[in-house]
């Protein structure tokens, strides 16, 4: 009875849902802790770049989490670590995190990306604002289809040419600079100094957020593209029963990115973020549920799965030593002023 409390969409007498089936409360929750924590993260590298240009004496290492921002890191160390079998030292945490997102989505979909990225966060949040404004307009048809190919172009090319024209010894040249080193600093200075293109960039896409939902995650973004494609081996779906289905089109309505799931029986595709949603606001009994295989899982499941898997492989990093870099700090502050000092 306690776990059917859970994931049934029972009400109280008040006429309200319990917490833990109301999906967009609770992703609502987890992103904003998630969020809170990337702004920590933020403060802790800037402390640690005061200290390497020498504006403090006090030592901040840099955190380690922040390799999660280097997706191009992720790529190269992937590859060398396929090649050689040596976890990079400099960056070590980046092929941890990176592994733990693709094992987190052939589990549970992409929970990464509905419930724990801040950019998916911040663009809920901006299709929020369009919707309350009445500025925000559906993508379908054709050009659902033409705008979502962009993100899979990026992909592509990525992946060619990291994995296919970036050689072994390209890869360790380019480690043994500056750059990489303080890849974390630069980072964070490119976004704190930011050019007018960038700004420009960056407004289009806020605008462009807040007139179409999930703008960026939908059609722009190569890593939710990457996990997308990742998901479809995950077991968790939610699935659809056309007999009790009253074809009310509110599922399709308050799903993030658009599916069509009153048109489906299974929804296995790489736009599910396994948020729960859909099934939420499904009025008709027992038609939509969430399930793993033939076993119908709590709401919550895709949420506390995402989560429990990124700390999994925190705790195993931590204690294998994958997760700080394991470098002189004399070197680590020289390097890291050569780099903020000198052109690309």
């Amino acid at each position: 009875m306690l776990f059917e409390f859970f994931y049934h969409k029972k009400t109280t007498r008040s006429g309200s849902i319990p917490f833990l089936t109301r999906p967009k409360a609770l992703r609502l929750t987890v992103q904003s802790a998630f969020a809170l924590f990337h702004v920590f993260l933020v403060w802790q590298l800037a402390r640690h770049v005061a200290w390497a240009m020498g504006k403090t004496e006090t030592y901040t290492q840099a955190p380690g989490a922040v390799d999660g921002w280097l997706p191009i890191v992720s790529l190269m160390t992937l590859k060398r670590w396929a090649l050689t079998g040596q976890w990079d030292p400099v960056h070590p945490a980046s092929l941890t995190i990176f592994l733990a997102l693709l094992v987190m989505c052939a589990l549970f979909r992409r929970g990464f990306c509905g419930w724990i990225c801040p950019l998916g966060g911040i663009s809920n949040g901006l299709d929020r604002l369009g919707r309350a404004l009445g500025l925000s307009f559906p993508v379908s048809g054709p050009w659902r289809r033409i705008l979502g190919f962009p993100k899979y172009l990026l992909l592509a090319g990525s992946l060619l040419g990291f994995f296919v024209l970036l050689s072994l010894p390209a890869i360790e040249a380019f480690r043994s600079g500056s750059h990489y080193v303080a890849a974390q600093a630069r980072m964070l200075f490119f976004f704190s100094h930011p050019s007018t293109t960038l700004v420009l960039i960056l407004t289009g896409l806020i605008v462009a957020s807040v007139l179409i939902r999930n703008f960026w995650c939908r059609f722009l973004c190569p890593y939710g593209a990457l996990l997308g494609l990742v998901s479809l081996l995950s077991p968790v779906a939610v699935h659809r029963n056309a007999d009790r289905c009253i074809s009310c089109g509110k599922c399709a309505q308050t799903c993030p990115n658009g599916i069509r799931v009153d048109q489906q029986q299974r929804v296995n595709t790489t736009q599910c973020l396994g948020c729960g949603e859909c099934v939420a606001a499904c009025p008709a009994p027992d038609c939509l549920s969430l399930r793993a295989g033939s076993r119908r899982v709590p709401l919550w499941l895709v949420g506390a799965g995402a989560v429990a898997v990124l700390l999994g492989f925190y705790a195993w990093a931590r204690a294998t030593g994958h997760w700080d870099a394991d470098l002189p700090r004399e070197m680590v502050q020289r390097l890291t002023r050569m780099a903020l000092t000198t052109e690309p």
